[in-house]
């Protein structure tokens, strides 16, 4: 596997891939010039995303995007599967995944993440440790929802939204596409949904 990325996110993605034990990290592209030729985890950075030929190095079989920005992230999964490029999703071996939970391509899902029964986690998404997803909610594509997040049952969570650390989504909220929640807000009926 190649991972996408040679910043926090490509660390933290190369230790899960570690502890799930499914798959190498053979290297990291980056289109930051300067980090080509350095190391993530003791994983060297190959080259530029943009060199990045439609065929894989020999040594891989996938790719896992390790970007922070929702529409980077999207462009590069959409570049994946143009190129057929397996990106499959990277979950912690500690993540609890309740029985008919959907999770997405190119998503990673940390350690003590918990997914209620019949969720859905959109392509893309970034799901930090100790989230709490319960049953019947659904995550839109390229969401990031930081640590200790809880989202109760069917909340909804627009594409590209990033909730922080610690919020709470009530029961059946919507959360508009995009939307930035601050840290530690309660998100319902009688909050705003800008978190501001």
């Amino acid at each position: 596997m190649i991972v996408l990325g040679s910043g926090g996110h490509a660390a933290h993605i190369i230790s899960v891939v570690a502890a799930a034990g499914r798959a190498v990290v053979v290297g990291c592209y980056d289109d930051d010039p300067r980090r080509v030729g350095g190391e993530v985890m003791g994983v060297r950075v190959l080259g530029t995303i943009t060199a990045l030929s439609a065929i894989l190095p020999d040594s891989a079989d996938a790719v896992a995007l390790a970007i922070g920005d929702p529409r980077i992230r999207e462009r590069l999964l959409q570049r994946a599967r143009e190129h057929g490029w397996r990106c499959p999703a990277i979950i912690h071996p500690q993540a609890a995944i309740g029985a008919g939970v959907v999770i997405w391509e190119g998503c990673v899902i940390d350690a003590g993440v918990v997914i209620g029964a019949r969720a859905t986690i959109g392509a893309g998404a970034i799901i930090e440790a100790g989230v709490s997803i319960a049953h019947d909610a659904a995550v839109a594509e390229m969401t990031h929802i930081e640590a200790g997040v809880r989202i109760l049952p069917a909340a909804r969570i627009g594409r590209c939204a990033r909730i922080g650390a610690g919020a709470v989504v009530l029961r059946q909220v919507v959360v508009d596409e995009g939307t930035v929640i601050t840290p530690l807000t309660v998100v319902g009926p009688t909050a705003s949904s800008s978190g501001a």
